[in-house]
């Protein structure tokens, strides 16, 4: 859940927070926050500082912490303040961020890190089987037919996107409001980047047998493109020497 009156940034965070499947439901104040809480079921909640809610506080985190013993409170500051940062602390915040100086994508890796080590996200394998490639996306090598191709990082990116998206057909607009159109790796052609078009031609170069009959990443006319084969993971045993 996410608390703010106004959430100008909501709309900002929410593509980082999606590959990690994460919801945000919007809550206009404290006291509202506290009813959902007391439902149970969540495991974030994201809060935007307003001092004269301050008092709240305790309440909220005591209800929250209760229903979801492995939940995280993040408490979002406009400015920096030690004074209120510590009391947000002892109210039962598990972290404090100073907005101003986080930017989205820095915040949802500090979300991704706070629940990965609770336990509530799951860790991404290092290395998988795509068809007859086998990808490390620890070491971004793809290893197929004997030999090893490097994965930089926008095409990482991309591979990344389209196995967590596995379940659809990823849209052009998709792809244009997730993070990585919003990091800036890929700009349109217009500004002087690389279209996603000519980067999945890239990406099916290094993982397909065949890149111009693709069998992983497959073209869905008039809407985009889609993973088309299973994700297995692979586990040491496999590994291939390079």
């Amino acid at each position: 859940m996410c608390v703010d009156r106004e959430p100008t940034w909501l709309p900002r965070i929410r593509p980082y927070l999606r590959p990690y499947r994460l919801h945000l439901d919007r809550a206009f104040s404290l006291v509202q926050a506290h009813e959902m809480a007391s439902r149970g079921g969540y495991c974030l909640a994201l809060i935007r500082f307003d001092a004269a809610a301050e008092e709240q506080m305790p309440g909220f985190c005591s209800a929250f912490h209760t229903r979801n013993p492995h939940g995280v409170v993040i408490v979002l500051t406009d400015a920096p303040d030690p004074v209120v940062e510590e009391r947000l602390f002892d109210h039962g915040a598990n972290d404090v961020v100073n907005i101003e100086h986080s930017s989205p994508a820095g915040l949802a890796k500090r979300v991704r890190a706070h629940l990965s080590a609770i336990g509530t996200l799951q860790a991404w394998p290092g290395r998988i089987r795509l068809g007859d490639a086998i990808v490390d996306f620890d070491r971004r090598e793809v290893h197929r037919e004997h030999t090893v191709h490097q994965l930089p990082g926008i095409l990482a990116d991309l591979l990344r996107y389209f196995i967590e998206n596995a379940d659809h057909v990823v849209s052009r607009e998709e792809l244009q409001s997730s993070p990585i159109w919003l990091d800036s790796i890929c700009t349109p052609a217009k500004q002087g980047g690389k279209t996603f078009d000519m980067n999945i031609s890239k990406l099916r170069k290094i993982i397909e047998s065949e890149p111009q009959r693709p069998k992983i990443i497959v073209s869905v006319r008039g809407i985009g493109w889609k993973l088309a084969c299973d994700v297995l993971q692979e586990g040491p045993e496999h590994a291939v020497q390079s």
